[in-house]
């Protein structure tokens, strides 16, 4: 009896592992089964015969000439609609439960390939564009993303972006589930991540543009990693331009479908003097979580669906040549590093105003993720801003900066926080753009002197447009602070500044004369002295600007200046110009002051000497 239980019992024991492998060979079994039945589904799929070009397919020989047009992918997704119901669509994942169908508006790219790209080209053995072209379509922007996101949601993003880079309605996209042969991968998909289709599409493009998902699961997949590594340190194309990064992702309640952050400013954004405020306000509306979740983003644990896609990208970011691809990539490198700073600074920059305006705990981060970034281009608005920016954005700016742009214009900046920000202005020695919008800021002479100050630490600034208009406290004590600063910009050749309504009277008109007077390298002024009454006396040490010898481009707003009857400066100003060997475009607006006849002959005999040189002579009296 004893020895009967212990040998029920042990049998007891060896059947439950024996059961569980049974039950799962049974899973496996019926996950392979419904498989098979959802290929088998999709591919009788008779329906995607509608999707071909009436013309037939058409070879096209290399993958990279393979873009897809918005259109072309619209006409997909009416094709999802209109039969992901009728034809009972599921999941293609096998894990998914069994009976769920699919909803037209949630269906991801792994569903779309196996109901329709795979059932649609699977006749003729090509790449799903080769089926709807009439020949190749060579892509603008390539497109970098998971193929887990809603097509639906792709689409959304990559509409609002040809939008706002106002491209041509049929501008081609490359992605690769549509460029690549689903059929044969073996030559679009390397070893090599550098010989792989998806290098050579990005050798070609304007840029890259990453859809971006709600949980930024894009970050998280290694060949996604590997597009960002090249776009973020491509640098320049064959063409000489710069290579574009754009980041876009849908969002619930904005103004706009889909919201990206952008490489620079876009065409949406209007005239060139207003396009940086522009930016800011459609910027903002980018989730401001996404770009927090970016904060954390680690090159080196991209995951991958075969680890070794993973060993062979990671090797090519850490600069392994092609035959040492195959061992475990270093733990840490230089250039993950890079690639991780530059995504964090971009994306920092991005929610930068919405994250001041909101009072985020986590501004300091933010400051600091620009900072370290490498990033050599800063381009921010604080229009209108009632926030505290000024520590935020001095903590901000990285050394290295070689173009800055702020827009400040009638934010609460005042002479407390300009006195904050222009030290941090005055370290970047390697600073060759500056634009400066202060316009309404409330600022007074002791701030003017503190940018001044750090201006003339300036000394690789090549183009400067300062924008100070409207700011009735700086007065002559500020613009001749200001013109301290500016007299050391001996590398500049492009200045615009604006001191409307400063209030700086003939002194002040005087001391920045006399600034750019001897800025002998000076090839452009554009100068706006309106309001701020500086007389006979400021209109002839205008006269200073007759030393520039290299002056090519001059225009000057003197509007209601007070010039006196006689037109002494008026007369001045005009022989002065006149020594001027290289001008060629001159406007002058003088219009409400006393000429005289001296004057007023002064400036016609100026006119017609520029017009017998053949230079563009507008002058109004």
């Amino acid at each position: 009896g004893a020895s009967h239980k212990v040998s029920v019992e042990a049998s007891k024991k060896e059947s439950k592992p024996e059961a569980a492998n049974m039950a799962a060979g049974i899973a496996v079994d019926e996950a392979k089964r419904r498989f098979d039945e959802i290929v088998r589904r999709a591919e009788s799929n008779i329906s995607v015969g509608e999707l071909r070009s009436p013309s037939g397919i058409v070879r096209i020989q290399s993958t990279e000439d393979r873009g897809i047009s918005i259109p072309q992918l619209e006409r997909v997704l009416q094709y999802v609609s209109t039969y992901c119901h009728v034809q009972r669509w599921t999941s293609s994942n096998p894990h998914a439960p069994m009976d769920e169908e699919l909803e037209a508006d949630r269906i991801n790219l792994y569903d779309l390939v196996h109901w329709v790209v795979k059932p649609a080209t699977k006749s003729d053995q090509c790449s799903y564009v080769e089926l709807v072209a009439e020949g190749p379509q060579l892509p603008k922007w390539f497109v970098s993303h998971w193929w887990g996101e809603p097509v639906a949601l792709f689409i959304q993003c990559l509409r609002q972006h040809r939008m706002d880079r106002e491209l041509p309605l049929k501008t081609p996209y490359w992605v690769c589930a549509y460029a690549n042969n689903q059929w044969v991968l073996g030559g679009d998909v390397s070893a090599d991540p550098a010989q792989s289709s998806f290098r050579r599409a990005m050798d070609k493009v304007e840029g890259t543009v990453t859809v971006l998902d709600a949980k930024a699961t894009t970050y998280t997949r290694v060949w996604c990693v590997y597009e960002i590594y090249v776009s973020l340190t491509a640098g320049v194309r064959a063409d000489g331009q710069p290579y574009l990064y754009d980041v876009y992702t849908t969002v619930e309640g904005a103004s706009t479908p889909a919201v990206g952050i952008t490489d620079g400013t876009v065409g949406a954004d209007g005239e060139a003097q207003f396009a940086v405020g522009a930016k800011g306000d459609r910027e903002k509306e980018f989730p401001m979580d996404s770009g927090f979740r970016v904060l954390d983003f680690d090159l080196k644990c991209a995951q991958a669906s075969v680890d070794s896609d993973r060993r062979h990208i990671l090797n090519a970011i850490a600069g392994a040549s092609a035959d040492h691809l195959e061992g475990e990539p270093p733990a840490s490198h230089d250039n993950y590093e890079r690639v991780n700073r530059l995504l964090q600074g971009r994306f920092a920059l991005g929610i930068f105003r919405t994250a001041v305006e909101s009072e985020s705990a986590d501004m300091a981060r933010l400051s600091d993720a620009v900072r370290k970034s490498g990033v050599e281009e800063v381009k921010l608005s604080f229009f209108e801003c009632q926030g505290v920016f000024a520590e935020p954005v001095a903590r901000a700016l990285p050394d290295g900066l070689l173009d800055l742009n702020l827009v400040f214009q009638s934010a609460a900046l005042g002479d407390s926080g300009l006195c904050v920000l222009a030290p941090a202005l005055g370290r970047l020695h390697r600073l060759q753009r500056l634009t400066l919008n202060l316009a309404h800021t409330g600022i007074g002479g002791g701030g003017a002197g503190a940018l001044g100050e750090a201006l003339g630490g300036l000394a690789a600034l090549k183009e400067l447009d300062l924008m100070l208009a409207a700011n009735v406290k700086v007065k002559h004590e500020g613009l001749r602070g200001l013109a301290a600063g500016l007299g050391q910009l001996h590398a500049t050749r492009r200045l615009k500044l604006n001191v409307y309504e400063c209030r700086g009277g003939a002194e002040g008109a005087g001391a920045l004369a006399a600034a750019l007077g001897g800025l002998r390298e000076l090839e452009e002024i554009e100068l706006d002295l309106r309001g701020n009454k500086i007389g006979d006396e400021g209109l002839s040490h205008l006269a200073a600007l007759g030393q520039l010898q290299r002056l090519r481009h001059l225009h000057m707003r003197l509007l209601n200046c007070k010039g006196s009857a006689e037109g002494v400066g008026v007369r001045a100003l005009a022989v002065a110009l006149g020594r001027l060997p290289e001008l060629s475009d001159l406007m002058l607006d003088l219009r409400g002051n006393p000429t005289g006849e001296e004057g007023k002959r002064a400036m016609e005999e100026l006119k017609a000497e520029l017009e017998r040189r053949g230079a563009n002579a507008a002058i109004s009296l």
